[in-house]
């Protein structure tokens, strides 16, 4: 449960988030079937020792709901009251990224970051506002034609070639 209410987010916030939050990946075990505790925990201390205010508990991992909340519950009893836990909400649905949420919330996260699951696609904008280049009309750090292979330098006064123009 979060250290504030609703009305005293803003003011908690002011006050706690000044810094750097780190991210701590989950350790497992050699042989990759249960949460490496010592590790874990090595992992958050690390964190506070150089400053952080506090860490992402990544989820973009193999791993699932039940190990994520244990992976937290570690890092939140590690970390006790020094460093905000955030929450990864990365999972592949809404209704999975909520049950994430509140497990978090129970296993002590005190903010949460949302991300595009793993599994998403991005689609290009139908509004985009950007237009490319041209090699001699709009200089660019380019070091040559952006629309061709032409070889005209994007900073100089050499013409661009009819197949770019």
């Amino acid at each position: 449960m979060p250290a504030y209410t609703r009305g005293e987010a803003r003011e908690w916030a002011r006050e706690r988030l000044v810094g750097a939050v780190d991210c701590t990946i989950p350790s497992f075990s050699n042989d990759l079937r249960t949460l490496n505790e010592r590790a874990i925990r090595h992992d958050v201390r690390l964190a506070r020792e150089h400053g952080f205010l506090g860490t992402l508990t990544v989820s973009e991992v193999a791993i699932d709901l039940e190990e994520y909340l244990e992976f937290m519950r570690i890092a939140r009893d590690e970390a006790g009251d020094d460093l905000v836990i955030v929450h990864h909400a990365s999972w592949s649905d809404l209704e999975q990224n909520l049950g994430a949420v509140r497990g978090a919330e129970d296993a002590g996260a005190e903010l949460v970051l949302l991300s595009c699951p793993p599994s998403s696609t991005p689609r290009p904008s139908r509004r985009s506002t950007t237009t490319p280049a041209r090699c001699a009309t709009r200089p660019t750090w380019r070091s040559s034609c952006s629309r061709c292979s032409c070889g005209a330098s994007a900073r100089a006064s050499t013409p661009p070639t009819s197949r770019c123009a």
